[in-house]
């Protein structure tokens, strides 16, 4: 798991602080089953239109540029994601979780907000959390971020976008599917937080 920690000092007395953490992938994870989705999945709040064409558009766009991912390298510009809402589910389980436990880790709590992970009786992991909500994926992958000022789904995308395995995650043409959540409540470190959730469904 790579951190990257950027401080930026608007004035003498204004500090903002963004961090941004990788996620991995997995491929043909093979002990997922239909017996490991959820009777009772997350219930996540319903997105408008307007909400879920506004976080499709920050990902699709950056998508659609051709961009240097760092020691990953030249990555090409790639088709776009669809919306998927069980990647929706996994992605507000986690970041409702780390905002509920003031932490920041693709690792759950392991407490009730963690609802993978209580299910499981252990802390939950991304791929975990992807399948319990209900898609079965081929392939999956996560980013996170969180920030002061990371209030808008552009601002979160460009964070993901300066950090080298963020980047590859965003723009790897194996994923066709994502699912992002956000939320920002005061009083915790960063006060916004996000988790995008990639897929590529099993055949």
């Amino acid at each position: 798991m790579k951190h990257i920690i950027k401080i930026l000092i608007a004035s003498s007395i204004a500090i903002f602080i963004t961090v941004a953490c990788g996620g991995g992938s997995m491929v043909d994870y093979g002990d997922v089953s239909q017996d490991d989705i959820s009777t009772e999945p997350i219930n996540a709040p319903k997105l408008s239109i307007t909400e879920k064409n506004e976080y499709l558009s920050a990902i699709n766009n950056a998508r659609a540029t051709a961009r240097d991912c760092g020691e990953y390298g030249h990555m090409d510009a790639v088709a776009p994601l669809k919306w998927n809402d069980a990647l929706y589910k996994a992605a507000y389980e986690h970041t409702r979780d780390m905002v509920e436990n003031n932490i920041f880790s693709h690792e759950g709590s392991g407490t009730a907000t963690d609802k993978t992970g209580a299910d499981l009786n252990k802390e939950s992991e991304f791929y975990e959390r992807v399948t319990h909500n209900g898609y079965l994926y081929k392939l999956t992958g996560e980013n996170i971020t969180a920030g002061t000022v990371t209030d808008t789904a552009e601002e979160a995308v460009q964070n993901w976008i300066d950090s080298p395995p963020h980047c590859k995650n965003l723009m790897s043409p194996d994923y066709k599917d994502v699912g992002m959540a956000y939320i920002r409540k005061s009083g915790t470190k960063y006060y916004n937080y996000w988790t995008q959730d990639f897929g590529t469904p099993r055949p």
